[in-house]
C-alpha cells in the first residue's frame, strides 16, 4: 500500500501556503494555497526550490520556509507520532492501541508540539511518550510550545574552555567563569591535580 505524506510550506513574504504531497518517498502533487496570485518570479524561485525526494524536504528551511508535516485526517496524526516516537526512542516502534485513534482524533498535531513533547523536560512528559498521554496533557504541552521565548541575557564569558581569558581573571570572575562552564555542561580535565581543558 502506498504512503502518502503532506508537508505544509510557508513563507514570511506569502500569506498562505503550499502543500507538498509525497506518495512512498517521492514528490506526488501539490496544493497551491497561497492567498495570493505568484508572480512569474515567485513561481520560478518556488519550482526550482521543490524537492523531488521527501528525504530533502527539510532542505527548504535553509532558503527561509518554514516546513511542517500535515496531520488532518486520525491514521495521519498516528504515522506522524509514531515517526517521532521511533525517532526518539532509537527505532522502537509505538505500539498503537485501539483507543488511540479515538484519543488523538480531536487534537492537533504539528512537528512542532511533537518535538517539544518529545524533548521536554517538564515531569508530565518526560519519559511517559504515548498518545493517551499526548491527549490527555495537550493543552500544557500546547501552552509549553508556545510560550515567549526568553530573552537571557548574553553571557560575557566564552562558552568553550579559554586558557588565555581564563588569566585574565581573579576571584568572584574567576568562579562565574568555571559556573558559565559547569551550566554549559562542561567538567574539568585535571592532569596532575591541574586544570587543563574543560570538557
Amino acid at each position: 500500500m502506498a504512503t502518502l505524506n503532506k508537508y505544509r510550506i510557508k513563507s514570511k513574504r506569502l500569506k498562505g501556503s503550499l502543500i507538498l504531497v509525497y506518495k512512498d518517498s517521492y514528490l506526488y502533487s501539490f496544493i497551491n494555497e497561497f492567498e495570493q496570485h505568484l508572480n512569474t518570479q515567485q513561481w520560478t524561485n518556488l519550482m526550482e526550490k521543490l524537492t523531488i525526494n521527501e528525504a530533502d524536504v527539510y532542505e527548504l528551511k535553509s532558503i527561509g520556509l518554514e516546513v511542517s508535516r500535515v496531520a488532518d485526517k486520525t491514521n495521519e496524526k498516528i504515522a506522524l507520532f509514531c515517526d517521532y516516537y521511533m525517532k526518539y526512542h532509537n527505532g522502537l516502534k509505538y505500539k498503537v492501541s485501539p483507543a488511540d485513534s479515538g484519543k488523538i482524533k480531536h487534537v492537533v498535531i504539528t512537528d512542532k508540539l511533537l518535538t517539544v513533547y518529545f524533548t521536554s523536560d517538564n515531569f508530565l512528559f518526560k519519559n511517559k511518550h504515548s498518545i493517551s498521554n499526548y491527549t490527555r496533557y495537550f493543552n500544557e504541552l500546547n501552552q509549553e510550545a508556545n510560550k515567549p521565548k526568553e530573552n537571557k541575557p548574553k553571557s560575557k564569558y566564552p562558552n568553550q574552555y579559554n586558557a588565555s581569558f581564563e588569566r585574565t581573571l581573579s576571584g568572584n570572575e574567576l568562579s562565574n567563569y568555571w559556573k558559565h562552564l559547569r551550566d554549559l555542561g562542561l567538567k574539568p580535565k585535571k592532569v596532575r591535580g591541574r586544570v587543563v581543558d574543560w570538557l
